[in-house]
């Protein structure tokens, strides 16, 4: 009987497993086929406006308005919107010394979306745009960056997502949270565009058409404006570009706690919306959507992080129970380094980056027992056990 549950366990572990690695391992190999953009004859200067967010006291906005306005590009064909939550007086006047447009909101639960859309809202009168630049506090930009993204759209692009790419510092977590972004980069959004599919968004550094956003940001009523975004567009089967040789410069993490904390809230977003995720499937193949089936499995994937956790707990596991059962797993883990090789750049690799990917089986622990122990019925056995360690009076104490 036990081997019986060994066996179905290690089936129905792999089975899921599997399918990830495959469709990591597909999406890799082509991403070594993406052709960059050719850029069309230019013909006009697209208007932009750039939008930023901002919650409570962020100083490094200023460092991207600041890289914002040294462009190159006509100061009249562009401008730059701080939708700014919850500021306080002194950062107000800090950021309205700039040559930009503040919106000032207050109110709990902020969502970066709501701030997206009480932009447009209130400055939807007073120009006409053709993009949407989706930027955050933190993130930096060339001074070519507009006029290199108005080149680009006149192809006829009229959605993309530029490439985000990490400021790597000395530090092994930055060089990790680098290496993560850009295997991201390559699987979901070179290997899909270079297939024909759409490219996955990031959580900014995206461009979208202003007209279509206008019309559509309020049927975005998901909690997480990514998905809800990206279901939109596929729903109505527009194609978003990437744009791998503009960048997004996004500030470097530096302690492993704070991506330890990042990967919980992202894990427990992926399992919470699971089952919406799933429904949506059958309607989506039967209406012959296949980029949006592509993107629900994408959803629906088990986590990459979880993944690992997986194949390295099998393979050191099964070799002492049943040997034979182990040779698999090993082949599982040959493919998915293999896949995130590929998907890693040249620039990443250097003397530092062998120690640094040896930390990440730290990060995978510290994301592991954080999940535990702010599980739900964790929780509520922590306040049990604290409301009986009060109730003990203190002599039956000692």
């Amino acid at each position: 009987m036990m081997w019986l549950i060994i066996d179905i366990l290690d089936f129905v572990l792999f089975a899921v497993v599997a399918l990830t690695v495959i469709y990591l391992v597909f999406y890799a190999f082509a991403s070594t086929r993406y052709q960059r953009i050719e850029t069309g004859i230019l013909r006009k200067h697209g208007r932009f406006l750039v939008i930023l967010t901002c919650n409570g006291q962020q100083p490094a906005i200023e460092d991207t308005i600041r890289s914002l306005l040294h462009q190159d590009y006509d100061t009249k064909d562009f401008d730059v919107l701080v939708s700014g939550f919850n500021l306080t007086p002194l950062q107000a006047i800090k950021l309205a010394q700039y040559p930009i447009h503040l919106l000032r909101a207050k109110g709990r639960g902020f969502h970066k979306h709501k701030a997206h859309e009480f932009a447009v809202l209130q400055f939807q009168n007073m120009k006409i745009y053709d993009q949407i630049v989706f930027l955050d506090p933190g993130e930096t930009v060339t001074s070519d960056f507009l006029s290199e993204l108005n080149k680009v759209l006149q192809s006829g692009i009229r959605f993309c997502q530029l490439h985000r790419r990490p400021v790597s510092t000395p530090s092994h977590t930055s060089q990790i949270i680098a290496t993560m972004e850009e295997i991201n980069n390559s699987i979901f959004r070179k290997g899909h565009v270079a297939i024909g599919c759409p490219s996955a968004l990031a959580p900014s550094g995206y461009v979208i058409d202003y007209n279509w956003y206008k019309a559509h940001m309020r049927s975005n009523t998901s909690n997480d404006e990514i998905k809800g975004l990206e279901n939109l567009l596929l729903k109505e089967r527009v194609f978003v570009d990437y744009v791998d040789e503009i960048c997004v410069y996004t500030p470097a993490v530096e302690h492993r706690g704070e991506i330890a904390h990042t990967r919980k809230e992202w894990i427990e977003g992926r399992l919470g919306s699971l089952f919406t995720h799933l429904r949506g499937l059958l309607p989506a193949f039967f209406s012959f959507n296949f980029s949006l089936c592509d993107k629900i499995l994408q959803w629906i994937m088990l986590p990459r992080i979880i993944m690992m956790g997986v194949i390295m707990l099998m393979s050191l596991i099964l070799p002492f129970i049943y040997f034979t059962l182990a040779i698999k797993w090993w082949v599982l883990f040959l493919l998915v380094t293999f896949a995130f090789a590929l998907g890693t750049p040249d620039y990443l690799v250097d003397k530092e980056w062998t120690k640094s990917m040896l930390i990440f089986p730290v990060i995978f622990i510290q994301t592991g027992l954080r999940l535990m122990w702010q599980n739900p019925v964790v929780l509520k056995l922590r306040s049990l056990l604290k409301k009986g360690v009060k109730a003990i009076p203190p002599e039956q104490e000692q």
